[in-house]
């Protein structure tokens, strides 16, 4: 097996079990399991801060979304493990092929198997009733969170895609757009004020590499995106722009490479980096993932309002 057989088959298997896991996993009996009963469930996958919302419908697929990132984060730790070693790549593929196959059959089950009545005894939200609009999506997409890049500071608006993730973000529709803080010192440098303030105004995030797993990590990135090594600052830096969305669990939204005078760079190694866990996006690309998801979050609610004969939200079809 070569390297490339064996993160291509760790890929697979995971974009696979998380296909899985996706919107057709959410089957209609889930949405009528009581709510304290969902919220136990997703108490117990719970693997970012979130808070526990009250909806059927964000505890059904945050939760399966959740088991989403626990399939990334154990095909990380066994791809990490086994890369050193060439023999130990086939078993790992085997092995991790048989977790991602348990935590999904895992998850479905406790969803299967739930009980369809609450404990009387147990305190918990009152289950949600026709008429509720309890049942109804939030606004806010859950599942939606960027990291940007040196490149895409936009100090003067002139990016129509970043602008519209940066009116989007400050309406609340998502977490706030952050960088990194290599990104932000990029970002910094110079005369220009205005591209200086506006670097100041974001909040950013820190590598604080720790574990070795970590350390390998920003190598195999460094590999991927310089096969010779990093020989600059500014590579180093890509690098490490990178390492931050993955070990935080946001996408990169970048305008480094996938074009005629830079084929390589970053987006040009979406498929490697996928491997890893990382999704990396043009500005483009991360504004019509943002209109799938209104659309499905906009789509799930005028089904919902209408099965419970309640009124639409007000900001169905305005974003």
């Amino acid at each position: 097996m070569t390297i490339d057989e064996f993160a291509t088959g760790m890929r697979g298997v995971s974009e696979a079990a998380r296909e899985r896991l996706g919107p057709r996993a959410a089957k209609r009996k889930y949405f009528s399991l009581p709510v304290p009963v969902l919220q136990r469930i997703y108490e117990r996958h719970r693997n970012i801060n979130f808070r526990t919302p009250s909806s059927r419908l964000e505890l059904v697929h945050v939760t399966l979304g959740f088991m989403g990132l626990e399939i990334i984060h154990t095909m990380k730790r066994r791809y990490f493990e086994a890369l050193p070693d060439p023999c130990a790549w086939e078993p790992s593929l085997a092995a991790f092929t048989k977790e991602a196959n348990d935590l999904v059959e895992g998850i479905l089950a406790e969803f299967d198997e739930a009980p369809r009545t609450e404990d009387p005894n147990e305190p918990g939200r009152p289950t949600a009733e026709i008429g509720n609009p309890d049942w109804l999506p939030e606004r806010e997409l859950k599942s939606v969170s960027f990291i940007i890049d040196a490149n895409c500071v936009n100090s003067k608006r002139r990016l129509p895609a970043i602008n519209l993730l940066e009116d989007w973000a400050a309406s609340g529709l998502f977490l706030p757009l952050l960088t990194t803080e290599v990104a932000q010192r990029e970002m910094a440098e110079g005369d220009d004020a205005l591209r200086r303030q506006k670097a100041y105004s974001l909040m950013f995030t820190m590598s604080e590499i720790s574990f070795e797993d970590e350390r390998r990590e920003l190598t195999e990135i460094e590999q991927i995106l310089f096969p010779g090594g990093a020989v600059s600052s500014n590579q180093s830096n890509d690098a490490e722009i990178v390492f931050n969305a993955g070990k935080y669990s946001r996408i990169l939204v970048t305008m480094d490479g996938a074009s005629k005078s830079q084929p390589g760079g970053i987006l040009g190694n979406r498929e490697r980096l996928r491997a890893l866990g990382i999704t990396v996006m043009s500005p483009e690309e991360a504004v019509e993932l943002v209109q799938e998801e209104i659309k499905f979050r906009d789509g799930s609610a005028r089904r919902m309002a209408e099965l419970i004969n309640v009124s639409l939200p007000e900001w169905v079809g305005r974003d």
